[in-house]
Order: C-alpha cells, then structure tokens, then sequence
C-alpha cells in the first residue's frame, strides 16, 4: 500500500493562474490560498474556496496540498 499526500475535502491547499504555456505556467507562483470544497479524479478539476470568499475552479496540476 502506498502512503502519501492526497487532496481530502477540507484540506488547506494553494493554486495558480492557469496557462496555455507549459513555460510560463511553471513560472507562475502558486498565489491563491484556500480550502479544497471538490476534487474531481475524472475531470482533473478541483473547486476551491479563496480566501476572498470566491469558489473557483482549477486544473489539479495547478493545485498543492499545503496542509490535511
């Protein structure tokens, strides 16, 4: 059985600015913080509430686990 990290609803996490360019996503800082409200597997997707009280949605290559 494999341990590690994975992504639970209510987990603290911080995203990134999604773009076209794999150059300039690996640039962009992981700036938004907030709690992970749904974790898509299939889709890849995982809805985020901000810390501005916006929910939004992002790419799961665009999303850390900060803390469970």
């Amino acid at each position: 059985m494999m341990k590690g990290l994975f992504m639970k609803v209510g987990a603290l996490v911080r995203c990134r600015e999604y773009s076209q360019f794999p150059e300039v996503r690996q640039e962009n800082p992981f700036k938004f913080f907030g709690v992970l409200v749904e974790y898509s597997k299939l889709m890849k997707t995982a809805t985020v509430l901000l810390e501005n009280g916006q929910t939004r949605k992002f790419r799961a290559h665009d999303v850390q686990l900060v803390k469970n």
